[in-house]
């Protein structure tokens, strides 16, 4: 498949995907997003890019993602 265009539906947390299949006709997909991100943790599980434990934190939603980065 070839890449036509993708937008964030913000408002539905949502990806929105537009490809071409072989045949040349296009599809469209949703893709669901997963808010993720690391923070700096001595007991921390993940490894980072530079080597330090890092902890993960996965939010549902937008909103949730907002709250828990304040507290990082």
């Amino acid at each position: 498949m070839s890449y036509v265009d993708a937008w964030f539906d913000r408002e539905n947390d949502i990806i929105k995907v537009v490809e071409r299949n072989k045949k040349g006709e296009r599809e469209y997909r949703d893709i669901p997003v997963k808010h993720t991100f690391y923070y700096k943790d001595p007991r921390g599980k993940f490894q980072s890019i530079y080597g330090d434990p890092v902890s993960r934190i996965v939010c549902k939603n937008t909103k949730e993602l907002r709250k828990e980065l304040k507290n990082y």
